[in-house]
């Protein structure tokens, strides 16, 4: 039987956590068949033998790709989603779960009841690892005057670009029309394909809320998980630097391929990349110095009085070594 739905996990050495985020999707109640898409990248640890484990006792249901070598996010995802039959497509992240057994009916149900609705998204909470405790994303208090039931076609464009808090729309929490992202990838593959943009999400959500309306659920259906390494942790600088100027040339080339004026962006721009050059200051790193301050040409974001700091500070290495001792020293938590 053809599924409705088709959910996307991709998962990359998760073995602790995998099973939780599978049987949370297993576990929703529906009156349609629905498939989930595992995308297991090349693990090192035994997340891999968790996800046989489910594909074999659950067969109908589960369709687990392996991938070796390693295929990175990109790739990972939209092959994925080129796999996927359903009519709509959902995902979860391989150590994320979901705490709504209705999830998939209710979002199901909003897309079938308007053909221009292209994505629709719900609350979600954070889940701290280490302690079990739950959070709000504060999501609501964000976008308060984002999240109507129904957003006109277009209308949430800019706002999901010029976000600088948590996700407008969290992409775990959503279900999207797998046609309208088709007509979008075929449109314009390097958008979702260039390996030099790390997110998978950001192309995704911008390109569904300009092409249609866009539909929100109050209820919280994700728990989202933290408190341990990931791409986005403080802890490293290297990935964090990486992963946040991949996202400013992602958004420079929506900007351009969208004919959006600068001005639209400039304060998203000029708070990234001043928040990119202090992980670049605080790495003591030349080359990611001069590719950040690149970035502020390529975009034409002029630098704040802060970032002209940084960049004399480093333009000679036995001061930029003083100042960084300095740093740690009144800060030794290494935060800024």
């Amino acid at each position: 039987m053809t599924p409705k739905v088709s959910v996307i996990v991709l998962t990359y050495n998760q073995e602790k956590l995998i099973g939780r985020t599978l049987d949370s999707i297993i576990a929703q109640e529906c009156d349609f068949p629905f498939e989930i898409i595992v995308g297991e990248d090349c693990s090192t640890d035994g997340t891999l033998t968790v996800c046989r484990e489910y594909e074999a006792r659950y067969p109908g249901i589960i369709r687990l790709f392996a991938n070796n070598p390693n295929k990175g996010l990109l790739d990972n995802y939209y092959d994925c989603l080129l796999e996927a039959k359903g009519e709509y497509i959902a995902d979860c992240g391989g150590d994320d779960f979901w705490i709504d057994p209705l999830k998939l009916k209710k979002e199901a149900d909003i897309l079938d009841s308007d053909p221009g609705i292209t994505i629709v998204h719900t609350a979600w909470q954070y889940y701290d690892e280490p302690t079990g405790t739950v959070s709000p994303s504060h999501t609501e208090e964000y976008h308060s005057k984002h999240l109507k039931p129904i957003s006109p076609k277009g209308e949430l464009f800019l706002p999901i670009l010029t976000d600088t808090h948590a996700p407008l729309i969290h992409l775990c929490t959503a279900m999207y029309r797998r046609d309208a992202i088709m007509k979008c990838y075929n449109a314009d593959t390097r958008l979702f394909r260039d390996k030099q943009f790390l997110c998978e999400d950001l192309q995704l959500t911008s390109s569904l809320s300009r092409d249609g309306k866009v539909a929100y659920i109050p209820d919280v259906t994700l728990s989202y998980s933290i408190g341990k390494p990931s791409v986005l942790s403080r802890g490293n600088l290297e990935k964090t630097w990486l992963f946040h100027t991949s996202t400013l040339k992602l958004l420079e080339y929506i900007r351009q391929q969208n004919d959006i004026p600068y001005s639209a962006l400039a304060t998203k721009y000029s708070d990234k990349l001043y928040y990119v050059l202090t992980q670049a200051f605080r790495l003591q790193d030349r080359e990611k110095i001069d590719d950040t301050l690149e970035l502020y040409k390529t975009t034409g974001t002029p630098k704040s009085i802060k970032a002209r700091a940084l960049e004399v500070l480093s333009s000679n290495d036995i001061v930029w070594k003083n100042a960084l001792r300095l740093l740690k020293s009144l800060k030794p938590d290494g935060n800024e």
